[in-house]
Formats: C-alpha cells, structure tokens, sequence
C-alpha cells in the first residue's frame, strides 16, 4: 500500500518530544491553581479526565504530517509521561526529605499516567482516520 502524498515516514521524534512536552505543560497549568488553593483533593477529580483530553489533542499534534499517526501519537503520550517521571525524580533528589511516593501512587495519578498513553494513542488514531 503506498503513502499519500507529503506525509513523512516513520517517528517524528521533534513532534513526539514536543507533544509530550506540551501535555504535561497543559497539565501543570491545570492542576497548580488548585494546589495554589489549598484544593489539592479535587486534583484527583480533574486531573484523570483533563488528562484524556490534553493527551489526545497532544497525540493529534504529534501524528500530523506522518504516515504513521497511531504510532506518533501514542509515543507522545510515552515521552509525557518519561517527562512526568523525569521531573519527580529531580524533585525527589533535589528535596528527599520532602519525597511524597503515595501521591505519585495513588489511583488518580496511576489512572492519570494511563490516560496519557490511551489519549495520545486516541489523537494519533483521529489523526490517522481523517485520512482514510
């Protein structure tokens, strides 16, 4: 089967870097202003969604341009989350004494990570549809 015309083969690492960079910027964006208030117990209500949500539209800008959205758009999600890690591990090696591992493990970050890889993979397969 042959490519349509323009779009670029294999992993477009610049676009899955950037996709993933952009979801977890949308992500602190969203979730600061309610540890800002004090209101760090609805985080876990809004962050699993929201999360949904950014990484599909992170995944979507990720896939475009290539022939293979799906794979593009799901790897963005990946690199949000590396990012995620990445972050937590400086602060956990910056303040150790300050390291909290039962907010980063409870259900709504563990659903949040989850919803990073099915929304990326959700905006890399719209993407993708759109061309069929």
């Amino acid at each position: 089967m042959s490519e349509p015309t323009g779009l670029r083969a294999g992993i477009r690492w610049g676009r899955v870097i950037g996709g993933g960079l952009m979801i977890e910027l949308a992500l602190a964006v969203i979730a600061v202003p309610f540890f800002a208030s004090g209101q760090a117990g609805a985080v876990a209500m809004v962050i699993v969604p929201a999360t949904l949500v950014v990484a599909a539209l992170g995944g979507a800008w990720a896939a475009r341009g290539t022939a293979e959205p799906l794979l593009n758009g799901t790897l963005a999600g990946v690199a949000a989350f590396a990012i995620y890690v990445a972050v937590a591990l400086a602060g956990m090696l910056a303040a150790p004494g300050q390291a909290d591992l039962a907010t980063a493990l409870s259900p709504a970050y563990l659903g949040s990570h989850l919803c990073k890889l099915l929304g990326g993979a959700l905006g890399g397969w719209w993407v993708g549809r759109g061309r069929g």
